[in-house]
């Protein structure tokens, strides 16, 4: 259901991809797709635009692209350009229908905020009294309850749904309480809800479900008449439809045809559409609610589906974040609302500008992040044209530095995956001037702020209020940059990790090769002893545990569905070898000093012994973070 961006079909599917991505993506979420600075030729004309993006496609593995662009309420195109079908060449066109994955979200809000209006429900009101059928953990309910508010902006602080949910593929359709009573176990609030945002699949469907009961109908029916039908949609659909068999785009991770995804959790991305389907959809948000005569939501709802309230930096004025299934993607001086979304095989962008009244919505049917991004950066330029605008601050404050300083992120998208966060995702914060700048402490491109008081900062890139302190009622002190949020932290907690990790690695490569040459000398018979050969071997034995669990989780994402998603030889020896690790990591310590005295001396002693502190040391790490006696299929 989700790529990179908004929402990332690859991240849970591949685990060495999440380890990556989020390591030097900050989270599969970022504000849209990032802007591009490479020159290049702007079309000016529909035709140009079209050549531009069949060059695209002709010179990658992508085969198709359908393109909705608006104006007003005007269609300036839909069409497609590209096959539907590799292997059969078929000419994709506007009626071909992809899969939209995540932006699929967007009805669940639509539909909440209808109920709002009609006096059915509240954005306030508490989950647990509307649905207590459906199961969820949150040790805060009795101060920091549950919101329906916060189902929809991702801050319940549940865990992104778990690889069971994700691998679940089963075309005999589930019902919507079926599909949320599969895994219930990810819908554990791992801090104050309303406080930290964090993607969260699962909170569009217990969105979706709070409908459905309200309305006494199928979620899907009840978006089918409120909104497909009153659109004109005659074929979207979240199922996989005749109309789809017929029409519908084939889906493909380069060369390779991936098969149709049958999406346990529906409300959170499903739909197929084709362009004509997603042109009526972005006539309505440019319309504001409005399909010809008919007001299907108010202006108001909307405003409010575009707005982040609930987070802490919402709370003290974020300019950028996400709504109510809808976020916020600054660029050439404007801003673009709307969700993006992905599943294997299928990318999805569709965005607006109130403001310009613009829109286009872009799907490919490739999980191609980087040809996506040179599509909609193309349709972009082409419909800002001369509207393209540089941002210019004046700055008008002197930060004194009190933000200064190093954060660790404390809102992992993935649970599973934060003990990597903690670590390659550090950011140093410092204060030149009247600037402040925010970088990874690794390197890369630094983000630069200009404060407007002590806890507001604004992008030098977009203008907007996109850097605030805040604190955390858990951890203290930290910043929401965007929609990340950040605990401070001494220097030697930013830099500990990091150096024990580098001398983990470098230890275990060359005891390694110290193994092969001490196993060679015990051959030659110029190492003696019980104690002397095991004291060496005990922790380059411990070191083939965990790198045993690494190859069998890499793997194990080639095809994480059908090994990692239940108990297989592969996933259940992830799991063991975690736990000989962490059982050699002890015992080979306990051994060295054991035998420090009638063992082995010298250099390689010591050797060994760093080796087995180093062990130990990352092992209390990994069993503090659930990487031990890891099961991936829990």
């Amino acid at each position: 259901m989700f790529k990179v961006y908004a929402m990332k079909s690859k991240l849970p599917f591949s685990i060495l991809q999440i380890l990556a991505l989020v390591a030097f993506c900050s989270l599969g979420m970022q504000c849209g797709l990032a802007q591009s600075s490479a020159e290049k030729d702007i079309p000016v004309s529909v035709e140009e635009l079209q050549a531009s993006i069949q060059t695209i496609i002709d010179e990658s593995s992508t085969a198709a692209a359908g393109i909705a662009l608006v104006r007003g309420d005007s269609v300036i195109w839909t069409g497609s350009i590209g096959v539907s079908d590799k292997e059969k060449k078929t000419k994709a066109d506007e009626n071909t229908m992809y899969r939209i994955g995540s932006t699929s979200k967007m009805y669940a809000s639509l539909s909440i905020l209808k109920l709002v209006e009609d006096g059915k429900v509240s954005l306030d009101d508490k989950v647990r009294d509307l649905i207590p059928e459906i199961e969820f953990t949150n040790q805060w309910e009795d101060t920091h309850p549950v919101l329906v508010a916060h189902l929809l902006e991702h801050t319940t602080g549940w865990d992104d749904i778990h690889l069971p949910e994700y691998a679940h593929n089963d075309p005999t359709p589930v019902s919507l309480k079926g599909g949320l009573d599969f895994h219930p176990h990810s819908r554990i609030s791992r801090w104050m809800p309303g406080t930290r945002m964090s993607y969260c699949n699962s909170g569009p469907p217990v969105a979706a479900y709070i409908v459905q009961k309200i309305r006494g109908m199928d979620f899907e029916e009840y978006v089918q008449q409120t909104f497909f039908d009153p659109m004109g949609m005659e074929h979207m659909t979240y199922r996989k439809s005749e109309v789809y068999n017929r029409t519908g785009a084939k889906l493909y991770e380069g060369d390779e045809e991936q098969p149709y995804w049958h999406i346990l959790d529906r409300p959170s991305g499903s739909i197929n559409a084709s362009p004509v389907d997603m042109a009526k959809m972005i006539r309505f948000y440019l319309n504001r609610g409005h399909v010809d005569s008919l007001q299907i939501v108010s202006h108001a709802s909307l405003r409010r589906m575009e707005q982040s309230k609930t987070t802490l930096g919402a709370k003290l004025g974020a300019e950028v974040g996400y709504g109510l299934s809808n976020y916020t993607t600054p660029y050439g001086g404007y801003m673009f609302h709307g969700h993006n979304g992905g599943v294997n095989g299928g990318l999805n962008d569709f965005a607006y500008a109130p403001e310009l009244a613009l829109g286009y919505n872009v799907s490919i049917n490739s999980s191609d992040g980087k040809i996506l991004e040179e599509v909609v950066d193309l349709i972009r330029d082409y419909l800002l044209g001369a509207n393209k605008k540089e941002v210019e601050i004046t700055p008008t404050f002197s930060s004194d530095g009190s933000i200064d300083g190093y954060y660790r992120p404390v809102n992992p998208r993935n649970q599973l995956i934060h003990f990597l966060e903690n670590i390659l995702n550090v950011d140093k914060i410092s204060t030149v001037g009247d600037t402040t700048i925010r970088k990874i402490i690794w390197g890369g491109e630094p983000a630069k702020y200009y404060a407007i008081n002590e806890d507001q900062f604004r992008s030098a890139e977009t203008g907007l209020i996109s850097l605030l302190k805040v604190n955390d009622p858990l951890t203290g002190q930290g910043i929401q940059a965007n929609w990340n949020s950040y605990q401070k932290i001494s220097a030697f907690r930013a830099w500990f990790p990091i150096v024990i990790a580098g001398l983990w690695l470098l230890f275990i490569i060359f005891g390694l090769l110290f193994g092969i040459v001490w196993l060679i000398m015990v051959f030659m018979g110029k190492i003696k002893g019980k104690s002397n050969s095991w004291g060496r071997f005990l922790p380059i034995i411990s070191s083939i545990s965990v790198l045993i669990g690494m190859i069998a989780l890499a793997y194990g994402s080639m095809d994480p569905f059908a090994v990692l998603s239940a108990p297989t030889f592969v996933s259940v020896m992830v799991m063991l070898s975690t736990i000989a690790f962490a059982l050699l990591a002890i015992y080979s310590l306990y051994y060295l000093i054991r035998h420090r005295k009638n063992g082995i001396h010298g250099f390689a002693y010591w050797f060994s012994f760093i080796t087995c502190v180093l062990h130990v040391i990352t092992m209390v790490y990994f069993l503090s973070h659930g990487v031990i006696g890891l099961q991936t299929w829990a």
